[in-house]
């Protein structure tokens, strides 16, 4: 069994990057990494922003060390948010978080759990606004007829604290590929950070982006199927629901059960 252990990372002001991890590995993977990372922390709570904002610098670099010498893998991925407003103003802020949760959990499933042939489970950080909205997401995403990564999707999501370790790790990997991207944003270039740049040296961390080439495109391509668009609002008139993200999951279901879906189909329903 493969456990994905998952949290994410925003900028100071929430208003330009938006960045989600998960951290994969099995259980005896796990637990060596996590006997290092407690051993370092001496048990206390990590937070990746809070350290760096102590200046706990050598903490920080000694659990990326941990992180990068272990034998567990991860995926982040990071969406520029004035992109997306730009592309997609009418979208209310919480949709980057499930953006970031399809393409991060299509990404796991596909590329390590479809690839060896094992069950993998996801824990994420536990976030009162999106908590009861993801575990009818990652429904929709294990049920999906037309992906075959959804055989290797287990159970129900689960959600933990940042008391967890393995949250914590999570947690690094998350503000990293949002700083890198935050960085290249601008206005002031900065140079790539040495911390993201360790996790790369083994080459099993790697970091998707959501930027604006990529919204544009998906708008592009959002603007090619109106149909889809249309069949989301007549969907919502004839059950006199309002737009919001958790009608747009049911949506989605919806479309399941009709067997419609593709992997990508969750990112876009109503076009907007």
């Amino acid at each position: 069994m493969l456990s994905v252990f998952g949290d994410e990372s925003t900028d100071e002001t929430k208003s330009r990057v938006f960045a989600m991890s998960g951290v994969i590995g099995r259980e005896p993977e796990w637990q060596a990494a996590e006997a290092e990372w407690l051993r370092r922390t001496q048990g206390e709570v990590f937070h990746a922003a809070d350290c760096e904002h102590n200046r706990n610098l050598d903490l920080y670099k000694d659990l990326t060390l941990i992180l990068a010498g272990s034998r567990l893998a991860g995926r982040a991925v990071a969406l520029d948010l004035i992109a997306l407003k730009e592309f997609f103003p009418t979208l209310s802020p919480e949709f980057g978080y499930y953006k970031c949760f399809i393409m991060m959990v299509n990404w796991l499933v596909d590329n390590t759990a479809a690839q060896i042939g094992e069950p993998i489970e996801f824990t994420f950080d536990s976030r009162r606004e999106s908590d009861y909205n993801a575990e009818k997401l990652y429904s929709v995403l294990s049920n999906k007829p037309k992906w075959s990564g959804a055989q290797f999707m287990r159970g129900k999501i689960s959600f933990a604290t940042r008391t967890n370790p393995r949250i914590q790790m999570a947690d690094l990997v998350a503000r990293e590929a949002m700083k890198d991207l935050n960085n290249s944003l601008g206005p002031v270039q900065r140079p790539r950070r040495k911390s993201i740049s360790t996790l790369f040296t083994e080459g099993h961390f790697s970091f998707g982006v959501i930027d604006r080439e990529y919204c544009s495109k998906w708008k592009e391509s959002s603007d090619l199927v109106p149909e889809l668009a249309d069949q989301y609002n007549r969907w919502l008139l004839t059950h006199k629901l309002a737009d919001n993200m958790s009608n747009r999951i049911d949506f989605m279901a919806w479309l399941n059960s009709k067997n419609a879906l593709t992997p990508e189909t969750p990112a876009t329903p109503g076009g907007r």
